[in-house]
């Protein structure tokens, strides 16, 4: 799929524009293919080896309680529980589980039915977001006969990224049988939470000037004309501006947080590697602004925002943070 995207990118985009917009598209798509692809990678191997799965599944239930305390604690090796015959292939199998074990007990290992489901939704929530991001982008302005991104067209954005939303809910009730966000969520004392956003925003600050100052000395602190243009469309207009931040703190929190960053842990049984993807797909996705700060920054905050809820499992903390957050870049990028 993501090969076909990338060929039919190639024939559609000269066609539509002119050759120099067409070579400045061109040099963007690779990130974005580039993940589609190794996504795809994975679901192919899952549906070249389901037996492996159903094994597990049967050796995973031999010694049900046992198991399940050994593994809760993370100390000893799984092979302890299981029967001799079956020490090499189950150590084969889950290896992973041993050096990095859930933080939280399983009655079962995922299927590789529901492996599918959770790769299926990951990619197509991940395309759309792709395409929706290209409204904005220099060939679409051209299409629409526009230089810049108008209040219009961009509050059109914003909408379909609430459908967007919307469609990938009805995808985890209807077609994955099971709610949107698999983590439950945790409930702390409201001085708590009040404590947590201050120390998340903290780190958001502090590492924000870090990275500006060593792209700075490292040569790449060019200002991104895309921004520079949003921010003259949010200038003088605050409820836009609110809506703006709105979106992106429940929004982005919903999908990247609450239903990509779960499903990644349970794909890939270690939570890490989940936060680290999670947070690259949010990053990767703000590449049309066309600097690196852009895509690094959102990297970052992804990361944050994916450790704490890893953590404390509250998504509604990050929302509020990624809200207050956003609002107060906004309004100071247009004061």
């Amino acid at each position: 799929m993501a090969i076909e995207l990338e060929l039919l990118m190639q024939v559609l985009v000269p066609m539509a524009i002119s050759s120099e917009l067409a070579e400045a598209t061109s040099a963007l798509l690779p990130m974005p293919v580039l993940l589609l692809r190794v996504l795809l990678f994975a679901r192919r191997r899952i549906k070249k080896s389901p037996g492996a799965f159903a094994a597990g599944d049967r050796a995973y239930k031999q010694k049900n309680r046992t198991h399940l305390l050994l593994y809760s604690e993370g100390k000893v090796s799984l092979l302890n529980v299981l029967p001799k015959n079956r020490h090499r292939s189950f150590q084969i199998r889950y290896l992973t589980a041993v050096f990095f074990p859930a933080t939280h007990n399983h009655a079962t290992m995922p299927t590789a039915a529901k492996v599918n489901l959770y790769l299926t939704g990951i990619l197509s929530i991940m395309i759309l977001l792709l395409g929706l991001s290209f409204l904005g982008a220099p060939f679409t302005l051209k299409i629409f006969g526009l230089t810049q991104i108008s209040t219009t067209l961009f509050l059109i954005e914003r909408l379909s990224y609430w459908l967007a939303l919307i469609l990938l809910w009805l995808y985890a009730v209807r077609v994955e049988k099971g709610p949107l966000l698999l983590w439950r969520q945790n409930k702390y004392p409201l001085f708590g939470n009040i404590v947590a956003c201050c120390l998340i925003l903290s780190a958001l600050l502090a590492g924000s000037f870090l990275l500006q100052a060593v792209l700075r000395v490292a040569g790449h602190d060019a200002k991104s004309t895309a921004m520079t243009h949003l921010m003259d469309l949010l200038r003088n207009k605050m409820p836009l501006l609110i809506f703006t931040a709105v979106t992106a703190g429940i929004v982005e929190e919903l999908i990247f947080r609450g239903y990509v960053q779960p499903r990644l842990e349970e794909i890939f049984r270690n939570p890490y590697v989940a936060i680290i993807v999670s947070s690259l797909l949010f990053g990767l996705l703000h590449y049309r602004y066309g600097t690196l700060i852009q895509v690094i920054g959102p990297t970052y905050i992804g990361m944050i925002f994916a450790i704490y809820y890893w953590k404390y499992r509250n998504i509604t903390v990050i929302i509020v943070c990624h809200f207050g957050w956003d609002l107060m870049s906004l309004l100071i990028a247009t004061r």
